[in-house]
């Protein structure tokens, strides 16, 4: 009966004595700081309370308790040492306490406490492998021994770097709370593990294909980190877009990726980014739901730009129009000499449509600077935006 006890009441974990019975305790944590009181009346009692007969509301009445008492000690530095199952269980408590719009999925909740707490049926989690060391004894090396072990179970690179991340997201969070007062990751220079590279056994794309990816990628870092985070393609998370740079009539860029769904095919449609956009977008910082983009006019998806410029209206309050920006485009294109047909494949639209839009030839025929500007567009030094 007491073993089932401490899972229907909340708040509540039971501790085994020394004579091998079991008791109650109610643990609270606020901002990074816990407390731990016993489950009893007597407790209530001693801090001035009404006792409660019923075991939920005894429970609820201990734990209001503790939680006012941490309240009152938010602004004292925090005393002692913790051990890592109880920063751990701070940090999972503390995922779930968000208000929505903060609050991550559940799948990547669940992923923390596998990778943290629960580990798997082959694989142990973090606090095994550590044995509940005290918080502050973790170093970068143990996070080394870490990486290696989950390397030597044979997870792909993906799974070893995103279990790796969910370590280091704990730790910065224990610093952040001033539960830990050195980040180790910092301190021992540990860097997460390399991403997934291209192979023909994971992607499908043929040898000299993924050859050209790879090479390109090294030549061009800048090209290689406009990367479109999975909800704009239709990947799974975890799994991004490579960009590169190919020659496909001058303008174009090969878009492909290690996916597990390989008869999807991805289209995408040109459309153009304005250079105060593209500034905004090469000093994103890369994170679940964004994406960074080139410097050059680059295709994206017509969701993706849509994207981009929500984004950057909301940060700056300049208002950009994609139909309008389409238009531009295709009419740049048309000065060029591109012919309508070829310009209409390449907006993802007919050339019915491109008259609709009044696009039309140029009177005169442009210069050389003029086709270079146009081509280029005018790379003027990004302005620092604030709240970057």
């Amino acid at each position: 009966m007491v073993a089932t006890l401490d899972q229907k009441i909340p708040f509540t974990y039971r501790r085994k004595k020394a004579d091998g019975t079991f008791a109650l305790y109610v643990r609270a944590s606020l901002r990074g700081r816990r407390a731990v009181a016993p489950l009893s009346n007597d407790w209530l009692k001693s801090q001035g309370l009404r006792p409660v007969k019923d075991l939920i509301g005894r429970a609820a009445a201990v734990h209001a308790a503790l939680l006012k008492k941490l309240e009152g000690n938010l602004g004292k530095p925090v005393v002692g040492r913790i051990r890592l199952s109880a920063a751990i269980e701070d940090f999972l408590d503390a995922h779930e306490n968000l208000a929505s719009f903060r609050q991550i999925s559940r799948s990547q909740r669940n992923r923390r406490r596998s990778v943290l707490v629960l580990g798997a049926n082959q694989r142990k989690s973090f606090l095994d492998f550590m044995r509940d060391p005290l918080l502050d004894q973790i170093e970068a090396r143990d996070l080394r021994r870490f990486e290696a072990y989950i390397e030597r179970l044979g997870y792909s690179q993906e799974s070893l770097r995103s279990y790796l991340a969910d370590v280091r997201r704990f730790l910065a969070w224990c610093v952040q709370t001033e539960i830990l007062a050195v980040d180790p990751c910092s301190a021992g220079r540990y860097t997460l593990p390399p991403g997934a590279e291209l192979r023909e056994e994971e992607s499908g794309y043929p040898v000299h294909f993924v050859d050209t990816l790879l090479k390109v990628s090294r030549s061009f870092p800048t090209v290689h980190r406009a990367v479109m985070v999975v909800s704009l393609s239709g990947l799974r998370r975890g799994e991004h877009l490579r960009l590169t740079r190919e020659s496909i009539q001058g303008h174009a860029l090969l878009i492909a990726g290690a996916r597990k769904n390989r008869r999807r095919q991805l289209a995408y449609r040109m459309v153009p980014i304005p250079t105060k956009l593209q500034h905004f977008l090469g000093r994103l910082v890369l994170k679940p739901g964004a994406f960074v983009a080139t410097g050059t006019t680059t295709p994206l998806s017509e969701a993706g730009i849509r994207s981009a410029v929500r984004r950057f209206t909301a940060k700056t309050g300049i208002h950009f129009s994609l139909q309008r920006l389409r238009r531009t485009y295709a009419q740049r294109l048309r000065d060029l000499g591109l012919e309508e047909g070829i310009i209409a494949r390449r907006m993802g639209n007919s050339p019915r449509t491109l008259k609709r839009w009044y696009v039309v030839p140029s009177a005169e025929p442009l210069t050389l600077e003029e086709e270079r500007a146009l081509t280029l567009g005018t790379v003027a030094r990004p302005r620092r935006l604030r709240n970057q």
